[in-house]
């Protein structure tokens, strides 16, 4: 697979993994029939990632010699195992040879054969962001050069993503926010540097085997109130659609609040098992509408709805002052929802030790959880 066949299907891949299994089938059903060799693609690669051991651990793209391989060399740096691969080049398990104990690093190669200043570009501006940042739920930068090839020598952290630990683990409410607020803790450091990581998603949060979390991949971040246009050639979205902020959506410079926003779709994502928009057609038209202007179901409605016996002792643990937090955290206008994570974070602290949410807990979610309770559960949202 080429480069360009790569950039096209990329975007369509990040969407049909962030799916559950029945909405994936439908959204690749409607890909077939517009494009039956493309949806054919993606089944193929959907198939190869639930093999594999790693996100999408098998080759994709055609590196012909200039393909790094296993027991290469990169700088100092030796390969081992291939982690992830996407249009811009390689990540792999690397260990620096320099040190008498081996030093385990996630080396990041931009491919040699790309000569395009704007990815060039976006790989250095990802190591500047990495140099700037010190916490400990956020991988460190180790090393960054260039031996025939960009490279980025990063803490390597080991995970799966939080939503899928949460499941595995069948994690309650209350352990869902003890998670979410390490997230938080990583973020705050973040926006302290003026830094915005405007692609805060499951896939980029990973939790290990001790339910430590780490904040990953730094790649579109930019400083606060920048808007960073695309390459005119760059066919793909600069971030994930179904939890980008509706200022991400519109084009907009972006503040902190975006990532807030992110942050309140990984929440109702953790607390509900679904994301928050019910749609009739897995579009990116149809979620961009929905992320622009559908009402969000209150998380407590929507796990009361589910078939199960345990559904309705986690609504009541959801109802109240969780469905506020949650939609504020998931307001349209930036304005209207937390205006830090910080704030964000001390509701959620004031709810696990029982305490008031700070005031106004907000006027538009706790507006909209009446609204709701003298009506019922709104239908899914239409293209």
């Amino acid at each position: 697979m080429d480069a360009r066949r790569w950039a096209q299907l990329s975007p369509l891949l990040d969407e049909l993994l962030e799916l559950d299994e029945d909405l994936r089938a439908q959204r690749l059903q409607q890909l077939a029939q517009a494009e039956p060799s493309q949806a054919a693609e993606l089944s193929r690669l959907l198939a190869m990632e639930k093999q594999s051991t790693g996100f999408i651990a098998e080759p994709l793209l055609g590196y012909h010699d200039q393909s790094a391989a296993r027991g290469d060399r990169v700088g100092c740096y030796q390969l081992h195992e291939l982690l992830g691969e996407g249009g811009m080049g390689q990540v792999w398990l690397a260990t620096d040879v320099r040190r008498t104990v081996p030093l385990q690093v996630a080396l990041k190669l931009l491919r040699p054969d790309l000569a395009d200043p704007h990815l060039r570009a976006r790989f250095l501006r990802e190591r500047d962001t990495l140099l700037q940042l010190s916490h400990a739920r956020i991988p460190r930068l180790h090393d960054a050069g260039e031996e025939g090839q960009l490279y980025l020598a990063l803490e390597y952290a080991p995970g799966e993503p939080i939503i899928d630990y949460c499941r595995h683990h069948a994690a309650t409410p209350r352990h869902c926010v003890e998670l979410f607020l390490q997230v938080c803790e990583a973020l705050e450091h973040v926006h302290a540097q003026d830094i915005v990581h405007r692609d805060v998603k499951p896939s980029n949060i990973l939790v290990d085997a001790y339910g430590e979390v780490r904040l990953l991949d730094f790649g579109i971040a930019c400083r606060r109130g920048e808007s960073l246009e695309p390459a005119p050639d760059d066919a793909t979205r600069a971030f994930t659609l179904h939890y980008a902020a509706p200022e991400q959506i519109r084009g907009e410079a972006v503040d902190t609040t975006a990532d807030v926003y992110s942050l309140g779709v990984v929440l109702y994502e953790l607390l509900t098992g679904q994301k928050p928009y019910r749609l009739r057609r897995q579009s990116d038209a149809e979620w961009e509408r929905a992320v622009l202007r559908a009402e969000v179901t209150p998380p407590s409605a929507l796990v009361q709805r589910q078939p199960a016996n345990a559904a309705a002792r986690r609504a009541s643990c959801l109802r109240g002052d969780l469905d506020a937090i949650v939609l504020k955290a998931l307001q349209k206008a930036a304005t209207q929802r937390y205006a830090s994570v910080t704030a964000l974070a001390t509701d959620l602290r004031r709810w696990q030790r029982g305490e008031p949410l700070m005031p106004p807990a907000s006027a538009s979610s706790t507006g909209w959880l009446r609204r709701w309770r003298r009506s019922p559960l709104p239908p899914p949202a239409q293209a």
